[in-house]
C-alpha cells in the first residue's frame, strides 16, 4: 500500500490500514507490511512489531545512489497470544479452533468492503485525472 505523495498527510493510509487490521482480526491472521523507515515508530504505537528481517531495494532498480533497506512490520491478531517470531518458529500453526468461525460471511463482507473502497479510490483518481 502506498499513498500518492500529493495525498499524504490526509490520513488515507490510516483509513486503509484500519480496514486491513479489522479484516486481520476477523479472519484471525497477522497483518504484515514493508514500512518506510521514517514511520516505523508510528506503526509501533498502534501495535505493530518490527521484525528482525528487512528487504533491500537495490539502487539500480530504484534509480538511487544507494540501496534502501526497508523495515518489515507485523501485527498479530489479538487472539494469537504469541509474537510473530514465536508463531514463525513454531511453523505458523492455526490460532485455535475459533479461526474457522470467521471465514464465513464476516470475512466475505470485509473483503467486499476493501474491494469497494479500492474501486472508490480508483474512480476518484480517474475523475481527478480526466479532463
Amino acid at each position: 500500500m502506498a499513498v500518492d505523495p500529493r495525498h499524504q498527510g490526509r490520513k488515507a493510509a490510516a483509513a486503509l490500514y484500519e480496514l486491513v487490521l479489522e479484516l486481520g482480526e476477523k479472519i484471525n491472521l497477522p497483518v504484515y507490511f514493508e514500512s518506510s523507515p521514517s514511520v516505523v515508530n508510528l506503526y509501533k504505537k498502534v501495535g505493530f512489531q518490527l521484525l528482525s528481517d528487512t528487504v533491500v531495494h537495490k539502487a539500480e532498480v530504484l534509480g538511487t545512489e544507494k540501496d534502501i533497506q526497508v523495515p518489515l512490520m507485523v501485527r498479530m491478531p489479538s487472539k494469537a497470544g504469541i509474537s510473530f517470531e514465536e508463531w514463525r518458529s513454531s511453523g505458523y500453526p492455526k490460532f485455535g479452533t475459533r479461526e474457522v468461525s470467521y471465514v464465513g460471511g464476516q470475512a466475505e463482507k470485509a473483503k467486499q468492503q476493501i474491494v469497494t473502497k479500492v474501486v472508490g479510490l480508483r474512480e476518484a483518481k480517474s475523475a481527478e485525472i480526466s479532463p
